[in-house]
């Protein structure tokens, strides 16, 4: 765990799982209806909210490393990573508000990169095609598998795509390695193949 407050290191049998960084990001592209409502320029500040965190504490409680950081939004936010014998890491967000009259927050969530060769995905959740929170009575809950490029869906303009909605867990591997997350509260996960940053200004 770095002093930015993010997991930048989780070896494995000797291999590093994390190609970049878990760490809070509140960011997400837009698609074609935010688009038209002019969704990124009435949420520009959350765009590089997490990037310009300021870390005010790091502190070690038994097998708790608990991070306390400020957002430059007018927001404090606290990371706990709750470290397991068996290797596995219990992450909790902590939100608060310190400012008035926020814009909306895009995302409420964190990242990470894989490495390359990871692109079978199971989970359980809602499927199989993708689905959002205000658009997903269609899509029913089940244990669904695919490749990542099933995953992903493509569009004429490239935008926020393949997100999948009440996710109890999670699964992604190359078939030799495989990250499995679980959520205490239903998630939602997307996974592609590229960056955010692979869809700013490509849109028209």
């Amino acid at each position: 765990i770095s002093n930015t407050g993010a997991l930048s290191s989780w070896l494995v049998n000797g291999q590093e799982l994390l190609q970049a960084p878990l760490e809070p990001y509140f960011w997400k592209p837009e698609n074609d209806n935010q688009h038209a409502a002019h969704f990124a320029e009435r949420s520009a500040v959350w765009s590089d909210a997490a990037q310009k965190r300021v870390v005010k504490s790091i502190r070690v409680e038994g097998r708790q490393v608990i991070v306390d950081m400020s957002l430059p939004v007018g927001a404090d936010l606290t990371l706990t990573y709750g470290l397991k014998a068996d290797g596995r890491i219990k992450v909790d967000m902590d939100y608060r508000p310190t400012a008035d009259n926020l814009p909306l927050m895009p995302k409420f969530g964190m990242r990470m990169r894989l490495p390359a060769d990871f692109t079978q995905i199971k989970y359980y959740g809602r499927g199989p095609w993708e689905n959002y929170p205000d658009r997903k009575h269609s899509a029913f809950l089940g244990i669904y598998e695919m490749p990542l490029s099933a995953y992903e869906t493509e569009y004429v303009h490239p935008q926020d795509n393949g997100n999948r909605c009440d996710i109890r867990w999670f699964e992604i591997g190359s078939g030799r390695q495989t990250l499995r997350i679980d959520g205490e509260q239903p998630l939602c996960i997307r996974a592609w193949d590229y960056g955010e940053e692979d869809l700013l200004d490509v849109r028209r």
